[in-house]
């Protein structure tokens, strides 16, 4: 084999490795920073969600079906009903103490999920540095064990 063909595969899968780890170092980084300071990495459109009052407070009334007992199995494996109707309910709105209370639990929660989508991404991250260091190591090694041709 042509140890100049040899030696630039080597020297290319080299430096695709960096670049896949430099990427992956630059996306883990921002990573850290969603878990650290959470809050400067939020999509503020989504947080917006979380905060307004009418997704919290529900409507004064509303229809609820009310089911007493089952009557059967359907054929498809589905619970039918006897007496199954629909009646008017009534719920309370709830206080400002009660809708701010829902508000920072929302909020909460939804920090929360952004901080273990940023942890599962770091190790996604980690991976790909791993294996991009294999990589790297075992084709640098081969790049200098093979002689240079000077034709």
């Amino acid at each position: 084999m042509n140890n100049g063909i040899f030696k630039t595969y080597a020297l290319a899968v080299c430096f695709i490795s960096l670049m896949c780890g430099s990427i992956s170092t630059g996306i883990m980084l921002f990573n850290i920073v969603k878990i650290v300071a959470p809050e400067l990495t939020l999509d503020s459109r989504q947080y917006e969600l979380y905060d307004q009052a009418v997704a919290i407070n529900p409507r004064p009334m509303s229809f609820r079906p009310q089911r007493s007992e089952i009557a059967s199995i359907s054929s498809n494996g589905e619970p039918v009903f006897i007496g199954e109707s629909r009646a008017l309910t009534s719920t309370p709105p709830l206080s400002e103490k009660e809708i701010q209370k829902k508000k920072d639990e929302r909020r909460l929660h939804y920090i929360e999920r952004h901080k273990f989508g940023a942890k599962q991404s770091i190790i996604y991250q980690l991976i790909i540095i791993f294996v991009s260091s294999v990589l790297f190591g075992t084709h640098w090694r081969l790049s200098k064990k093979t002689p240079n041709n000077k034709t």
